[in-house]
């Protein structure tokens, strides 16, 4: 049997368990081959003696509560009229053996409506009318933790739940300084910066690591949302993920506008509100490359405003 060298037995073993009950009967996992992609979990294309295939995600140093997290975020996604998320089967969170296991979407190539298809698809996601901002349970993005405690002002979430504990977290990992009075300001600056969000009053379920990475063409060539870090907010924080590593194709910008265009202030300040949110999380989990963009992002906030 070819179990998959990084892959222990006993993850395979509990899987085996949870496909056995799911199946009613004997499985065992034949193959479990390495896949491409993913900077923080290990990831496989299992087999089973049936010819059944599945992906597994394992990670012997996952925190607390990792894959329950992002299987409640796979659901939430799925469970939405037009989105296209791969299946949760099972899951573990024991500690050195957690594992996810998900249905195996295999990856095709793009068709021409590729991107269109999934502008389209994005916006009738975040034009769903949610309860927010926050989400029923914590989460993460990357390995970082994400707390998703509802608040009643969106400007207050922003601040108190995203940009707040990633300052903190730079600042004593000595990523970022805590002198810079360029963060003070950063902070008196948002509730201006953010006084015409619309998600104190409407929020959309958000994919939350909204980048090309999360996403691919399923064998029909139709878009394929994956690695969530779910939670609800300003529709408008995906989008500006989605334009700050490489950007997606005109295309998707196209059609996720066709029924309205963006509003002038996320231009104006709000794409840099939001996209300050990831920079920081790049400073802390890949270190000071990301500190200069992160920093010229907070300044452009500040002045912006009219505090600089």
């Amino acid at each position: 049997m070819v179990r998959g060298r990084g892959t222990s037995e006993r993850i395979i073993d509990e899987v085996e368990a949870v496909l056995g009950e799911l199946e009613g009967r004997s499985v065992t996992v034949v193959a479990a081959n390495p896949l491409p992609g993913g900077c923080v979990s290990d990831a496989r294309a299992l087999q089973t003696d049936r010819g059944d295939h599945y992906f597994l995600k394992s990670d012997q140093s996952a925190p607390p509560g990792f894959f329950a997290a992002e299987a409640h975020g796979l659901r939430a996604l799925g469970a939405m009229a037009g989105v296209r998320t791969p299946d949760v089967i099972g899951w573990s969170d024991t500690s050195g053996a957690a594992w996810l296991l998900l249905e195996h979407v295999a990856a095709g190539s793009p068709t021409r409506r590729f991107w269109s298809a999934l502008g389209a698809m994005v916006r009738a996601l975040h034009d769903a009318a949610q309860p927010g901002p926050g989400f029923e349970t914590d989460n993460y993005i990357g390995s970082l933790p994400q707390d998703n405690g509802p608040l009643a002002e969106w400007s207050s979430f922003w601040r108190d739940r995203r940009i707040v504990p990633q300052l903190e977290l730079a600042f004593a990992g000595r990523r970022l300084d805590a002198a810079d009075h360029v963060w003070r300001r950063l902070l008196d600056a948002l509730p201006t910066a953010l006084a015409g969000a619309p998600a104190s009053g409407r929020a959309a379920l958000l994919h939350g690591d909204f980048w090309s990475g999360n996403v691919y063409p399923d064998t029909s060539g139709h878009p394929v949302l994956i690695d969530p870090a779910a939670y609800r907010g300003d529709a408008e924080v995906d989008i500006a993920m989605s334009e700050l590593f490489g950007g997606f194709a005109p295309e998707f910008y196209q059609a996720y506008q066709a029924n309205g265009p963006l509003d002038p202030e996320y231009l104006r300040v709000r794409r840099a509100v939001y996209q300050l949110y990831p920079l920081l999380v790049h400073v802390n989990l890949f270190g000071g490359s990301y500190a200069s963009p992160a920093r010229h992002s907070a300044e452009t906030i500040v002045r912006t405003a009219g505090l600089g």
